[in-house]
């Protein structure tokens, strides 16, 4: 365990929010960032992602911070409703170089490949890069800083409930508007801690307060300013349910991926869920 000032400003003035499962949260009195103090070191992190009990448990205490099936959360439907994000906002028009950032076994690198992209995935998880090579993706395990992608690398690069987990976020997405092509842009979305029934109805109980995992916790203030420390050239910021295609089949995925909880109660969400959209 390692103590930490703001993740956001550098601020070493907080006040304590709640202590769940052993892992206490603050909140900066500077900027309003929300964020675990003490946290993991880097060679916890990788330990605690590298895992299977991260992604798939029925231990209520391995739950609280990772998933009882994350893959009946990330369901097909969902992946190809993220993909489809992807392909419409993307300006680049050919051949178009692609990175997803804690793409697990790789289920969006998988669509995008089939797509004609030339599709990359980033996963921390050992377990999880042997999943996707097995499947024929092409994977990499680690850091983007261990990766060390030369600048311009990419011209799409997707970050799906990764900012949460990122311990130097700053520095992170000065690494990412490095290796973007220019023009190129990078989709994250993120829980919003701000969220109405997160806020106000299940606070430390709301099911984006994950110990240990969820190092930072954004609202709207705090991401853009997040992304103001780099110079994209135009961010947008949306919340849920706007930052969503509903369909049919995506509809009943998420209706069934809340269901199938294995005897928690489901929350009602509302903005609790926050998407970025930032071009270089």
């Amino acid at each position: 365990m390692e103590q930490a000032s703001c993740p956001l400003c550098g601020e070493d003035n907080s006040t304590e929010l709640w202590t769940k499962s052993g892992a206490r949260s603050v909140r900066c009195s500077a900027c309003g960032l929300v964020y675990e103090n003490p946290r993991f070191d880097s060679a916890e992190l990788k330990q605690f992602y590298s895992s299977k009990d991260y992604y798939i448990s029925d231990d209520p205490d391995v739950n609280a911070s990772g998933y009882k099936n994350y893959f009946a959360q990330c369901s097909p439907v969902l992946q190809n409703e993220y993909f489809q994000s992807l392909a419409h906002h993307n300006k680049k028009k050919g051949k178009v170089r692609y990175l997803d950032i804690g793409s697990g076994p790789g289920g969006i690198v998988q669509l995008a490949s089939e797509a004609g992209w030339e599709a990359t995935g980033l996963e921390l998880s050992s377990w999880a890069v042997n999943q996707g090579i097995q499947s024929g993706l092409r994977m990499i395990e680690g850091t983007l800083h261990e990766a060390d992608f030369p600048d311009g690398s990419f011209d799409v690069i997707s970050m799906f409930d990764v900012l949460e987990h990122l311990p130097k976020p700053v520095e992170y997405i000065r690494e990412i508007h490095r290796i973007l092509a220019p023009g190129g842009m990078v989709l994250a979305e993120t829980p919003n801690v701000e969220g109405f029934f997160a806020k106000h109805l299940y606070k430390e109980n709301a099911d984006l307060i994950k110990p240990r995992a969820h190092i930072c916790l954004y609202s709207p203030s705090t991401i853009k300013r997040l992304f103001d420390f780099v110079q994209f050239s135009e961010v947008e910021i949306t919340t849920f349910p706007w930052c969503r295609h509903y369909t049919p089949g995506y509809f009943k995925s998420l209706v069934v991926s809340r269901l199938q909880r294995g005897g928690r109660p489901t929350q009602f969400t509302f903005n609790e869920s926050m998407r970025v959209i930032a071009w270089k």
